[in-house]
């Protein structure tokens, strides 16, 4: 089927981000966000074998083509079109003759011209300060329990799962990621969230760093953020 240039674009780069991080992050895990209420759909219909499908079913062809490899493929692109979008916002800008400013959706945010200061949520109490960093041309973005929840009794559901098997994401409560784009850490939030320290290699890969908060509360920062943060007390 022929898609938009931009639907194009963020497809491409979900591609990316799925291969580097070897399945980590992965566009066609809507199948589990609609087994868990997170995304409209039959939940019963929605739930799938594990590891059956994965964006290795989805073909990226010549002329903005994509092909589906298998009928029950379902793609969701919510964990990176919005960083996309806000890409394509600081491009409008800069193109008008701004030189300065900040776009945020909701978190996904970039920084363009001079530094601003930026501040992070806590993910046990969204109204207080985790940290705070300085930022100049580059982009940040943030997923966390606290963003995209949902409760149900004795449970909270959280809308980061991993692909391969529709399980809540454990390890990490919250996850900061700074990178080039706001596209690209947008999907690198996912990779952290679900795979901590052990997303170093895919940090790196993007001259990205992270920062995020542990399950049991414990700050780490990977690779080069200790120098300009500051954590409040």
């Amino acid at each position: 089927m022929p898609v938009d240039a931009w639907t194009f674009a963020v497809l491409r780069a979900a591609a990316q981000v799925h291969r580097i991080s070897s399945g980590a992050f992965d566009v066609t895990v809507a199948p589990h966000l609609q087994r868990l209420g997170f995304l409209p759909g039959e939940r019963a219909a929605a739930w799938r074998a594990t590891g059956a499908v994965s964006f290795a079913d989805v073909d990226l062809l010549p002329g903005r083509r994509v092909r589906f490899r298998r009928p029950d493929v379902c793609i969701d692109l919510g964990g990176i079109a919005k960083g996309f979008a806000v890409d394509r916002a600081v491009a409008t800008l800069r193109n008008a003759g701004v030189q300065h400013g900040l776009v945020n959706a909701g978190g996904d945010l970039r920084v363009f011209g001079d530094e601003q200061a930026i501040a992070v949520r806590h993910p046990e109490d969204p109204g207080a300060t985790l940290h705070g960093l300085r930022l100049a041309n580059a982009a940040l973005a943030t997923s966390a329990h606290y963003f995209a929840a949902r409760w149900q009794p004795e449970q909270t559901l959280a809308a980061i799962v991993h692909p391969s098997t529709g399980q809540q994401c454990a390890q990490v409560r919250s996850a900061t990621v700074r990178a080039s784009s706001t596209m690209l850490a947008d999907a690198l939030t996912k990779v952290v969230m679900l795979r901590a320290e052990a997303a170093l290699p895919v940090l790196n890969h993007f001259r990205a760093d992270a920062i995020f908060v542990s399950a049991g509360g414990e700050q780490k920062c990977c690779p080069h953020w200790h120098a300009t943060l500051e954590f409040s007390s």
